[in-house]
């Protein structure tokens, strides 16, 4: 079976926890949703601190586990500490975090999101909720 192959440049490492983007209807708009409340805050921070995303591009989000296991003792510890870095196969989905992150990053401006023609992406448990982009500098198939 084939693989991909990427070459990827230096990483940026953003301390930003992903935020999925929410479902948006024209209700949406002016809903007071904690989901839309938080992905107009995250999107709002994306601006502020002038995140860009280079084209094509590896983001890899690492989502924040559970509090419970980290903070007690015993077998919910050991959990935690095996979780971290392990890939995260629940909600939210991979597509809705770079969905968020997309479009917050291309808000309001003018040509949008067109351009992103390429990217990989991954989702992972941590400590911490952050994400890393890199740029893509090249990609080929392995026979």
């Amino acid at each position: 079976m084939p693989r991909l192959i990427l070459e990827l440049g230096a990483p940026k490492t953003y301390l930003l926890e992903p935020v999925p983007a929410p479902r948006m209807t024209r209700a949406a708009a002016w809903s007071k949703s904690p989901g839309v409340v938080r992905y107009k805050a995250f999107r709002d921070e994306v601006k502020r601190r002038g995140i860009e995303l280079p084209v094509p591009f590896a983001v890899e989000f690492y989502l924040p586990m559970h509090k419970s296991w980290s903070s007690l003792t015993g077998e919910t510890k050991v959990l935690g500490a095996h979780m971290n870095g392990q890939p995260h196969y629940s909600k939210p989905d991979a597509d809705n975090l770079l969905k968020g992150l997309i479009d917050a990053v291309y808000y309001k401006r003018k040509g949008g999101d067109a351009h992103v023609h390429s990217f990989c992406v991954t989702k992972r448990w941590s400590v911490e909720g952050h994400f890393i982009v890199r740029p893509v500098l090249s990609w080929h198939l392995e026979e």
